[in-house]
């Protein structure tokens, strides 16, 4: 099979050729070679750094929650008798809220 090329084929050829030789003459920078760093001060660092912020917050979330832990808390119950119409109340020092009930308790208790 063969391919009729018409005039402007050829001028877009030629075109293109030109274009071709006036590339190859340009001068062409060479790319500046980087200097090799040192990886493994760097990594050194970088990993030191990392272990470092990761320790600090290590101890300081640490330090915190031994605090909240140590710390005993005073609880105050109150207490309402409805057939009797008295109320009364109970003091305990808890290291933990286990027995805590919401103040909305009283509404779903049947009297």
């Amino acid at each position: 099979m063969q391919t009729e090329y018409t005039n402007n084929d050829f001028e877009i050829a030629g075109f293109f050729a030109s274009m071709r030789a006036r590339d190859l003459k340009r001068d062409v920078p060479e790319f500046p070679v980087r200097k090799k760093t040192n990886t493994m001060v760097l990594w050194t660092v970088v990993s030191g750094l990392a272990a470092s912020l990761l320790l600090g917050l290590f101890l300081i979330n640490h330090q915190n929650h031994e605090e909240i832990l140590l710390r005993d808390q005073i609880v105050f119950y109150l207490f309402e008798d409805t057939h009797h119409s008295t109320t009364y109340f109970e003091i305990s020092a808890e290291s933990s809220m286990d027995a805590w009930e919401p103040a909305t308790q009283f509404l779903l208790e049947e009297h």
